[in-house]
């Protein structure tokens, strides 16, 4: 390989160095406080009392994303807000009593979707706009089976548990 090639291929990488070159701020308690980067700066606030992501602000921009929790320190709410504090887009979260997500839905529009689980907590439906899906676990807790939009996948596995033939229908 000649030196000229070795030279070119340096450059470009100094150059890709360039595009992700990020610098941070950290907080008393050791959190990320603000990203500075080509993307604008971000900065991170958080909640008194759990101490998770409250909001995130593109000061560039003035977007911000505000996060709520429940009193298990679930995510409950996400709110996206332009620079005028308008709602660009929000979610709501769902939670059974094993703390699985049930159902996300979007408040600005009529889109939403819904999680099903077994006694285990293992997937077993999901539905939205673009997806019905079902899965299936054989004893062991590996997938045996999935269909999603009207199309079946079965899984065999074979001993160690590898996948050893995947069948769609």
């Amino acid at each position: 390989m000649s030196s000229d090639c070795l030279q070119s291929r340096a450059d470009d990488a100094h150059e890709w160095d360039e595009i992700l070159t990020n610098a941070y701020t950290f907080d008393a308690a050791e959190r990320v406080s603000e990203i500075e980067g080509q993307g604008g700066t971000f900065e991170f606030n958080y909640g008194e009392y759990n101490g998770l992501v409250a909001e995130v602000s593109n000061t560039t921009s003035g977007v911000h994303a505000e996060y709520q929790f429940d009193e298990l320190d679930r995510l409950t709410n996400i709110v996206w807000r332009d620079a005028g504090n308008g709602v660009l887009r929000s979610f709501v979260y769902g939670y059974d009593d094993a703390g699985m997500i049930t159902n996300i839905a979007r408040e600005t529009s009529a889109e939403s979707a819904a999680y099903g689980y077994d006694s285990l907590d293992r997937l077993t439906s999901a539905s939205a706009s673009y997806l019905t899906a079902s899965y299936a676990w054989d004893l062991a807790g590996n997938p045996s089976s999935r269909a999603e939009n009207g199309t079946n996948t079965s899984y065999t596995l074979g001993i160690p548990p590898t996948l050893t033939t995947c069948c769609k229908e």
